[in-house]
Parts: structure tokens; C-alpha cells; sequence
């Protein structure tokens, strides 16, 4: 459920920089960017910011973890398998959730996008 409400979460972030940055996208449409080169710079913003939230979450968990466990004197096992998978379920739930806010963006003619300002 939190892989999915994470996901969630980047897709939801990726449609506000697209409502933000209507401007920049319609002068990018104008000038001759492809759809693919806009869809691919805001795919590219949520997942970067995916692997960057990933990598800081596990980083503070695993230390978190050390702390308690050397605090309580408990023993526990990392299980990487697991911490893989949430990543990589993570990161194409992200891919999910992002591309359709990005595609439209793409979409969006130039003079909509200029006007909406």
C-alpha cells in the first residue's frame, strides 16, 4: 500500500509541475520541441526524484534500524530481496503514474498553453 500511495504521490507531484510550467511547455511546443522530449523531461523528473526519495527513505531506515536494534539489543536480518523488489515496484509504479500527466502535457497546444498564464 505505501509503494502505492508513494507512487501515487510522484504522479500527482509530476501534474503540478506540469500546471505550473505550462508556460515553459508551450514555448517549448512552439519552438519545435517533440512530444517525446517533453514527455521524456517530466518522466524523467519523477523518477529521478523517486530513486532520490527511495535511496534517502532506506538509508534512514536501515540506520534507524542499527540504533534501535544497538539501543534494545536485537538481533535482526536485512532482506535485500524485499527492499529490491519494493524499489523496483516502486519505480515502475512510478512510470505508471507519471506518463499520463507528461503525455498531455505534450499534447497541450502551444496557444492553450501560452494562454493559460
Amino acid at each position: 500500500v505505501a509503494v502505492l500511495v508513494c507512487s501515487m504521490s510522484v504522479g500527482a507531484s509530476v501534474n503540478t509541475a506540469v500546471i505550473s510550467k505550462y508556460r515553459d511547455i508551450g514555448i517549448k511546443i512552439s519552438m519545435g520541441a517533440s512530444r517525446w522530449n517533453i514527455t521524456k523531461e517530466f518522466v524523467t523528473m519523477a523518477v529521478l526524484s523517486c530513486i532520490i526519495g527511495i535511496y534517502a527513505g532506506v538509508i534512514f531506515m536501515c540506520t534507524a534500524l542499527i540504533i534501535i536494534v544497538y539501543i534494545l539489543d536485537f538481533t535482526f536480518k536485512i532482506d535485500f530481496t524485499l527492499i529490491l523488489l519494493s524499489v523496483f515496484a516502486t519505480i515502475f509504479l512510478t512510470l505508471i503514474f507519471s506518463i499520463m500527466p507528461s503525455y498531455n502535457a505534450a499534447r497541450m497546444s502551444p496557444i492553450k498553453a501560452l494562454s493559460r498564464e
